[in-house]
């Protein structure tokens, strides 16, 4: 720290000084902190500062401070060890613009780039030393790129790498490539405050964590983000360029000669926030993330690793997975004296997509979301729509040469777009009473002799999911000449779900399927009968993509999140089973009580199977369905899954937990949506399950400011030694 003696003795030595005003010398200082970046580079050894500064950084200062090349060596020479000692310096606006107007034609920009090292970080290479002060890395490597910040914006900067020729190894800013295995191996430790998105751009890891914050709260798309960030913080006046009118100034759009752009992007906002996840899970396990370095995109890069933490998170891979607070975690005394524990699950499902395979709960991803077939499936692309047919499709169709099955292309393909959504607003007429005017006629077409009748369900909101188009006849010897003997079946079975699309009542019951109180009245339903599962008289023909079914949490009823799963063909029970047992593997890691909609299937499937694993777990319905889906006839149901048996659930005459919490989160979870619908399979569940844990991280903070005393039971006690 530059104190008023040393001032004076400085003085002393260089009268000239005493004639400096104090600002000015105050301004020197700063910005030739703001340079030492540039300056060290130029040095072999950091230690003392050179006696003189590099020519372009000398011009640089001369021209920011209005200054001669003579009296900044005058400055520097006075000056130099109050830069070199002191602490870092703060630039404010007109420094940022000083290097934007005298330095980018230098060579130097504001928050240029260097990497954390000038010694080679290899122990066993000869270039290896413990001290950074002496550098032992040479060519140096520079480029153009852009810098997206917090508080100043968007910047153009520059990027230097150096080498290491007894290892070959380049080191960058966040990363070293080892030219022998072509990996980047990131730096050990915390997340650098500055995360490489890809070769050209840069972005704070400020601005990822708003990101992450913006997309979990906000349910906010990576576009969205960008748009904020370009709108909001990328010009550092937004107040007055947004709002010209009002400020009395000219609408006008920033102009730039650099050579890459100064707009964020959507695939520049996704990408930064899955790079700075991963290097944050890393950090947290005390490891460093390894990436493969010649990849065509960044997309592909990432790709492998976030597989790899996919995997790692099914299960019990949440950070909040052996979670405990005095809301979901009781201890209470048994009649015998005894202390026992009581902890409380709930789960649910949510119907909400991504693409898939079109073949039912195939689990294989797509190589691609424009896909509808999976790698194993993909030879059944080439295969009629119809489901039951097995001759190829001719090219130019999704269908066959039968006359039948191309009509029902032809009813699907003609004017698609008008057609379904006259098809859904007449629909929403019919629902609300409205009399529905009279449907035009189609002009006259070739039909079938044997009177087909077309049926296409609207499509509510999403117009390139799976359709099923059915056409019915009054000849039933019409259906089984559309069937090609002696090929294999093509593997589509009848009962997939139709995802979005929904058929009435009036449909299921003409296809003999009935529903509501005339169907098994000593049963209750549990969950609603899936309409594919309708056995539709006719020829069924499938088009456009199929998503996945839902997803299935199990959480805590404080709103910890324990698990997240992806469910492909349905929400069967058998699948959830054998999600519980991922989530809760060893008897100590089960719950006294699992609270669940449709637990009174579940319970049947448990004794059919003579499955004995939650012999010893309560198996109630949460309150709000078991009062309004389970029947009061139905008494395996009444006597085993009603929650009002269970004493751990009541307390006099209100209930102990919140069994509708997965209700809750739904109404939090259902709003990504939007945001995951078009991702590949890997960036939607490492998406979500980073969104999960985020969540989980605030509701922790919530429960401890509310007086709920979180904590972790130890892992040890949940997976005991044998």
């Amino acid at each position: 720290m530059l104190t008023l003696r040393d001032i004076s003795e400085l003085i002393t030595i260089t009268p000239h000084l005493g004639d400096i005003p104090v600002d000015h010398a105050a301004g020197f200082i700063r910005l030739a902190k703001l340079l030492r970046p540039h300056i060290e580079h130029s040095l072999l050894d950091i230690r003392q500062p050179p006696p003189l500064l590099p020519p372009h950084v000398l011009e640089f200062i001369g021209a920011s401070l209005h200054k001669s090349l003579t009296e900044v060596n005058w400055y520097w020479y006075a000056l130099k060890n109050a830069v070199w000692t002191d602490s870092g310096a703060q630039a404010t606006r007109e420094d940022v613009e000083m290097f934007r107007k005298h330095g980018l034609q230098r060579g130097i920009g504001y928050g240029d780039l260097f990497p954390p090292t000038r010694v080679c970080l290899r122990p066993e290479c000869p270039n290896y030393r413990q001290s950074n002060d002496v550098m032992t890395l040479t060519e140096p490597t520079s480029y153009r790129a852009t810098l997206f910040t917090l508080r100043d914006g968007a910047l153009p900067v520059h990027t230097t790498s150096l080498y290491c020729h007894a290892c070959r190894c380049r080191y960058h800013h966040n990363y070293s490539v080892d030219k022998s295995r072509s990996i980047r191996t990131y730096y050990h430790g915390p997340p650098p405050s500055i995360v490489q998105v890809s070769m050209h751009f840069f972005i704070e890891s400020s601005v990822l964590e708003l990101f992450g914050n913006m997309m979990m709260l906000g349910w906010m798309s990576a576009h969205n983000c960008a748009r904020i960030y370009n709108t909001s913080l990328s010009p550092v006046d937004a107040f007055r360029r947004n709002n010209p009118l009002a400020f009395n100034m000219n609408s006008t759009t920033l102009e730039s000669e650099w050579p890459y752009s100064l707009e964020m992007t959507g695939d520049l906002a996704m990408n930064g926030f899955l790079l700075y996840s991963l290097l944050l899970d890393k950090a947290e396990h005390q490891a460093c993330l390894e990436l493969p370095h010649d990849c065509p995109t960044q997309r592909d890069r990432l790709a492998f690793v976030l597989a790899e933490r996919n995997k790692l998170m099914e299960g019990i891979g949440q950070e909040e997975w052996n979670h405990a607070c005095d809301l979901c975690f009781v201890v209470r005394q048994a009649e015998d004296g005894q202390f026992v524990k009581v902890q409380y699950a709930v789960g649910d499902g949510l119907s909400m997509g991504r693409p898939c395979c079109a073949v039912h709960d195939c689990k294989v991803n797509l190589l691609s979301r424009n896909h509808i077939y999976c790698p194993v499936h993909a030879n059944l692309a080439s295969l009629c729509a119809v489901t039951e047919c097995n001759r190829p499709r001719e090219h130019g169709f999704q269908t066959c040469n039968i006359p039948i099955h191309r009509s029902l292309e032809n009813a699907y393909r003609k004017d698609a777009d008008s057609f379904r959504a006259i098809h859904q607003l007449r629909a929403r007429l019919r629902a609300s009473g409205v009399c529905v005017p009279e449907e035009p006629k189609p002009a006259e077409e070739t039909t079938p002799a044997n009177d087909l009748t077309l049926d296409i369900p609207p499509t509510p909101g999403d117009d390139d999911g799976e359709v099923i188009v059915t056409g019915q006849f009054e000849d039933s010897t019409v259906a089984s000449e559309t069937l090609t003997p002696g090929l294999p079946n093509a593997g589509i079975r009848d009962d997939v779900p139709l995802g979005r699309i929904s058929i009435s009542f009036a449909e299921l019951e003409a296809a003999g399927t009935t529903i509501g109180p005339g169907a098994n009245d000593s049963q209750c339903i549990g969950k609603d009968p899936d309409p594919a599962s309708a056995k539709l008289r006719g020829v069924k023909a499938r088009f456009g993509r199929r998503r996945t079914h839902n997803e299935q949490l199990i959480e805590r009823p404080c709103g910890i999140i324990l698990s997240r799963a992806t469910f492909f063909g349905s929400e069967a029970v058998s699948g959830v089973k054998e999600h519980l047992k991922a989530v809760f593997p060893t008897p100590q890691s089960l719950p006294e009580i699992f609270i669940y909609d449709n637990n009174c299937r579940l319970r049947e499937h448990l004794n059919a199977t003579s499955d004995t694993y939650f012999n010893n777990t309560g198996l109630p319905v949460d309150v709000f369905h078991f009062k309004s889906k389970h029947r009061i006839t139905d008494t395996q149901c009444q006597q085993y899954c009603n929650p009002a048996a269970f004493p751990d659930l009541v307390d006099g005459d209100r209930w102990r937990v919140n069994t509708s919490i997965c209700e809750e989160t739904n109404a939090w979870f259902g709003g990504f949506m939007a945001v995951v619908r078009e991702m590949d399979a890997v960036r939607y569940t490492f998406f979500l399950d980073e969104m999960v844990k985020r969540r989980n991280r605030l509701t922790v903070k919530l429960l401890e400011r509310r007086g709920h005393h979180p904590w972790k039971i130890p892992v040890t006690l949940l997976f005991p030694a044998e």
